[in-house]
């Protein structure tokens, strides 16, 4: 309990962020408590102090790990869409808007949404610190909505601070971007994103984490294929470096599904990308990425064809972008498995003059491809340091492959459903039907090899690839060579970690 200077007793873990008015200071840790470096007005909206009360400073807040298990709701500021901002932000009286719970926010504090339908933007300028970020996260139980369809700009949530998270909320209807991620040290967790005009998730900052989100209907200016150009569900451009991309969920959005655009060292793993209208996943222009472990299809009929065609479901490329040159290099793509679209794998050269140079294309399975399995046409610009290995291909038609010159590749110990072109085929291939332990479908586990299938300890270890899609070793002492394709032999009966994330 706390004891205010009029004798009147508070609980502190229910009126977090209330003080009498007798306190002598306005509680900052810097003397203010004013949010994005603004002059406090002393009015309601994003005001630090009303009616003579102030709130708790840092060094009175109590800490998460200080409180008994039944001590009620956690040390918060909170805030409702019914709330009031001459509140003081307790559980019992929440304030109404984002930037009020920010003025009030304190190290050591949360800030927890009611759920409602929040018609505001969540406007983050603040930092946090790497012990105790500032995090952005529903009451549990609750469900708040994020909707900026009134608001001019849209930008639902715009990150432009240092060490903060947010987390749990649906974000929805901007008529620009729905979030974007321009500070550093950020984490965006399990947001529901959707009907955004331009794109979902737009990151240009510095160590950030994007992890189960499931992002769908984005890029609407381009709804129908009607916009002459388009943006992504999730993207990476200029500025993006530190970037992770885990276990997402993207699919029916009017452009990419992921696309990391000039950005730089960032890591595209398990995320399952379906049914967008452009690319599922599109590397341009960009360096130092890794694209690991990701589910990738395209259904038929999905309605999301551009010009009648599916998407590819893996693209790099190079495109123009005013002084930034030709910076497509240093890309792994390894252990992803593509299913069923238009091409598995393409490359259509450089629109800069920049050569094909230090990508890895490793244990992938290429599957069921409309046109062609795996493509790629670099032109009269030479191509070095090009490793494709250790992967599964096939195509209902047996086009496996284009390759217009493989001079500069390492081509070596791929199955080949069928037979490949000379320019694809390279020491230690295999051919044939791989054995497949189910037929093919949108579930990863279908992709796992048969006992007896002709690609198990077909193609050597290698380096860049240690372990499979699901993380195991592929190379042991009993079993020192690597099978081929992104799975490693496992029991068909044992369930897939991966597909349980989706369901």
């Amino acid at each position: 309990m706390r004891e205010g200077c009029s004798g009147t007793r508070w609980t502190a873990w229910t009126l977090i962020g209330l003080v009498a008015a007798c306190s002598p200071e306005d509680g900052g840790p810097d003397g203010d408590a004013t949010h994005d470096g603004e002059e406090d007005d002393g009015g309601a909206d994003g005001d630090a102090t009303h009616d003579g009360e102030d709130v708790l400073g840092d060094e009175t807040a109590p800490e998460a790990g200080d409180v008994p298990e039944d001590a009620g709701p956690p040390p918060a500021v909170y805030v409702h869409p019914e709330g009031d901002d001459a509140d003081p932000g307790t559980f019992e009286r929440p304030v109404r808007t984002f930037d009020r719970a920010l003025a009030l926010w304190r190290p050591g504090l949360e800030i927890r949404a009611f759920g409602g339908v929040f018609e505001q933007r969540l406007d983050v300028a603040l930092a946090g610190t790497a012990d105790r970020p500032l995090r952005v996260l529903p009451v549990a139980g609750e469900a708040p909505v994020i909707d900026t369809r009134t608001v001019p700009g849209g930008q639902s949530v715009r990150l432009e601070g240092a060490f903060v998270e947010v987390e749990g909320f649906e974000v929805r209807s901007s008529e620009n971007q729905c979030v974007v991620a321009s500070g550093s040290d950020l984490v965006l967790r399990g947001l529901h994103v959707h009907d955004c005009v331009s794109h979902g998730v737009l990151i240009e900052g510095t160590r950030v984490r994007a992890e189960g989100l499931v992002i769908h209907d984005t890029v609407l200016e381009n709804e129908g294929g009607s916009g002459g150009g388009w943006g992504s569900a999730l993207k990476v451009q200029v500025g993006g470096d530190g970037v992770e991309l885990v276990r997402n969920r993207v699919f029916h959005n009017w452009g990419e599904g992921i696309a990391v655009t000039r950005g730089s060292n960032v890591a595209v793993r398990e995320n399952r990308v379906y049914d967008n209208f452009s690319v599922n996943i599109y590397i341009d222009n960009s360096y130092e990425v890794t694209v690991e472990g990701n589910f990738t299809f395209c259904t038929e009929g999905s309605g999301y064809e551009r010009e009648g065609r599916r998407a590819t479901a893996i693209s790099l490329g190079e495109e123009f972008y005013d002084g930034w040159g030709a910076q497509l290099h240093d890309v792994v793509v390894r252990n992803n498995i593509a299913w069923s679209c238009d091409r598995g794998f393409g490359y259509w050269g450089s629109d800069v003059g920049g050569d094909f140079r230090d990508v890895a294309i490793v244990h992938n399975t290429f599957w069921g491809s409309v046109t062609t399995a795996l493509s790629i046409e670099h032109g009269a610009l030479p191509a070095h340091g090009i490793a494709i290995a250790g992967n599964l291909v096939g195509q209902p038609d047996d086009r496996l492959a284009w390759i217009d010159d493989a001079a500069g590749f390492e081509l070596s110990g791929n199955f080949w459903a069928g037979t490949p072109p000379a320019t694809a085929s390279g020491p230690g291939d295999r051919s044939g039907d791989p054995g497949f332990a189910a037929e093919p479908a949108a579930t990863a586990a279908s992709f796992r090899l048969g006992e007896s299938s002709a690609a198990r300890d077909g193609a050597e270890a290698r380096t860049d690839a240690p372990v499979d899609f699901e993380g195991t070793a592929r190379s042991t002492v009993e079993s020192p060579a690597a099978d081929m394709g992104a799975m490693e032999y496992k029991d068909p009966s044992l369930p897939c970690a991966f597909d349980a994330l989706w369901e």
